[in-house]
Order: C-alpha cells, then structure tokens, then sequence
C-alpha cells in the first residue's frame, strides 16, 4: 500500500527500471513484475511525503 503525494523508483540489481507518481489515499501498486523470470535485488526509493506498507500475498 502505497498513499501520500511524491513519487517512488523502482530499481532491479542497480538498474532503472521506471519512477511512479503518487497522489492520494493508500491503495495497492504492482512493484515489479517479473514475466522473464530474471533474478536480482529489487530496490525502491521514496520521496518525502509518501507512506508505504509492505506485505507478501500468496
């Protein structure tokens, strides 16, 4: 869960892969999805003003 206002970037193994905008109440966001079945550290990064929550599904 994802809610505030700012952005958050998402990087896997140390490379960009896209910066999401975020406005408004918490709701759910797809991170990272992983069709390729490529391996590596995924790494997030959020600007001031955004709240983020964690939890693993499944």
């Amino acid at each position: 869960m994802v809610g505030g206002k700012g952005t958050f970037s998402e990087t896997l193994s140390a490379k960009f892969c896209e910066t999401v905008n975020v406005e408004g109440v918490p709701r759910l966001y797809t991170v990272y999805s992983n069709i390729s079945g490529s391996v590596g550290l995924l790494g997030l990064r959020f600007t001031k003003g955004v709240h983020a929550h964690e939890s693993t599904l499944g």
